[in-house]
């Protein structure tokens, strides 16, 4: 294992050397590292300064090294989520689940990203293994809460959801979004938005709830101007 301070000229060299574009020996310079968090922050700067091919075979790398590294699967979705690549980001979780099955916190992103992109079907079974292994997660009973309000129209089943959602953490904003959908579902515009803002304005809304939140208040807005 190299000490930190050679672990940094490493990774920074590595870095010059992809900006040049000399890949191989870039990569070369990596193979001495051993520390997936390196990549992580590797794949961050070339990102960042635009080299976004090179960031993704920086992460293809240490998924590689190391298929269990949960972190390097969310880090490429975020930053495939903000790159606009949707559909890929959630292959990129989906591969990350398989790897790993019995990890909650990578099935809960994956979760969370099809219902965020409005794949409610393919979020169910990752919600049902969620509820199964995580009994007390509140997040899964929120989300299944929301697909029975708006898919389903159970609005009863919806209710219990979001109710064994808001007794497990009464903060949650993904029971306050739930809560808020079901509104809707029912017709009060008024409690729709309170709710919804509720969650969207926690500091604990994961950016892509805050996203699809924003769309569903636009919408709310569309039905109240259509309203005579």
């Amino acid at each position: 294992m190299l000490d930190p301070e050679a672990t940094e000229i490493y990774r920074e060299l590595a870095r010059l050397l992809f900006e040049q574009g000399e890949w191989d020996y870039a990569f070369e310079i990596l193979s001495e590292l051993e520390d997936s968090a390196l990549y992580i922050d590797l794949g961050r700067e070339l990102f960042a300064d635009g080299n976004i091919e090179a960031a993704f075979e920086v992460f293809e790398e240490a998924v590689w090294q190391d298929p269990e590294a949960t972190e390097v699967y969310r880090e490429v979705a975020r930053l495939l989520f903000e790159y606009g690549e949707w559909d890929l980001a959630i292959e990129v979780l989906y591969e990350g689940v398989d790897a790993n099955p019995s990890d909650p916190a990578l099935r809960l992103n994956l979760a969370q990203a099809l219902v965020v992109a409005d794949y409610w079907e393919q979020a169910v079974p990752e919600l049902e293994w969620l509820i199964q292994y995580e009994p007390d997660m509140a997040e899964p009973h929120a989300y299944l809460g929301a697909y029975l309000a708006i898919e389903v129209e159970d609005l009863e089943g919806a209710r219990a959801e979001i109710d064994r959602a808001l007794s497990i953490d009464p903060e949650s904003p993904e029971a306050h979004f739930a809560q808020g959908v079901f509104f809707w579902q029912l017709g009060n515009l008024r409690l729709a938005r309170q709710e919804l803002r509720q969650a969207q304005l926690s500091p604990r809304a994961p950016p892509l709830l805050v996203r699809r939140i924003q769309i569903i208040l636009e919408r709310l807005d569309q039905e109240d101007a259509e309203t005579p």
